[in-house]
């Protein structure tokens, strides 16, 4: 069974039209970025959570941005360009090339060795996964606002 609505109202179009709009394109890649901002303020967090020798740096490298918004698709990225971002986060084996060994000072005792074992400390993964509902609740409240706005 197929069953056609036809509407003749114009004002009722139009507002129906507004509707779709304000839950697409620029109005959904800004409610994302709403939510991708929150994803990064939660991966700060836990980047001082795991007490890293620097944290600053790290810290204040996490950045968002919008990738894509476009009809009823949009797309952020959140992350960081510093180099040793993605062993903190993945963990790993850190070992001497450009040198015979490595060098580093912890709580001002030399060490010198061949390789290093860094332990996973994930920080970004688990800013997504731990706080799904309240990230949805942002964009959800975002797109709300945009609506309301459109009406």
């Amino acid at each position: 069974m197929r069953v056609t609505v036809r509407i003749e109202d114009e004002a009722l179009l139009k507002d129906l039209k507004s509707l779709s709009k304000a839950a697409q394109g620029a109005a959904l890649g800004e409610a994302l970025m709403v939510g991708a901002e929150a994803v990064g303020g939660f991966a700060r967090n836990n980047i001082q959570a795991h007490d890293l020798i620097d944290t600053s740096a790290l810290v204040n490298s996490i950045e968002t941005r919008l990738a894509k918004a476009s009809g009823s698709k949009a797309e952020a990225e959140i992350g960081t360009n510093i180099v040793y971002a993605a062993i903190h986060e993945f963990g790993g084996v850190i070992k001497a090339t450009a040198a015979k060994a490595l060098h580093f000072v912890i709580d001002g005792v030399h060490v010198v060795t061949k390789s290093v074992t860094i332990p996973a400390r994930p920080y970004l993964r688990p800013a997504l996964d731990e706080h799904e509902t309240e990230i949805g609740e942002v964009i959800g409240k975002e797109l709300a606002k945009n609506i309301r706005r459109a009406l």
